[in-house]
């Protein structure tokens, strides 16, 4: 990677970085896929409200664009749902960068 970078002036700007997150409706933080580093062992429960309500979101960075917010309708986002947002709407914007 780092010689890609030093031999191909324009590499970094081909590459987007992507992530999908949950956001729950009674804020609390969905840690499932969120690391918080910090000097203390926490070491404390938190209670969870199950089937709050929450909304899916799906977003994109480039080297100079932000494509999305995207918020998925659905309640669960499945493989068939990720590759209709790709191909309908995160693609198409792609192609214009």
């Amino acid at each position: 990677m780092l010689s890609r970078i030093e031999n191909e002036h324009n590499f970094l700007n081909r590459i987007i970085f992507s992530d999908e997150a949950t956001f729950n409706v009674i804020n609390k933080v969905n840690k499932h896929n969120c690391r918080i580093w910090g000097s203390e062992n926490p070491d404390a429960a938190q209670e969870v409200e199950r089937n709050s309500p929450k909304i899916n979101m799906w977003c994109a960075l480039s080297h100079d664009t932000v494509i999305g917010p995207f918020f998925f309708a659905e309640t669960s986002v499945m493989a068939n749902i990720y590759l209709a947002l790709l191909q309908i709407y995160a693609i198409p914007q792609m192609q214009h960068l």
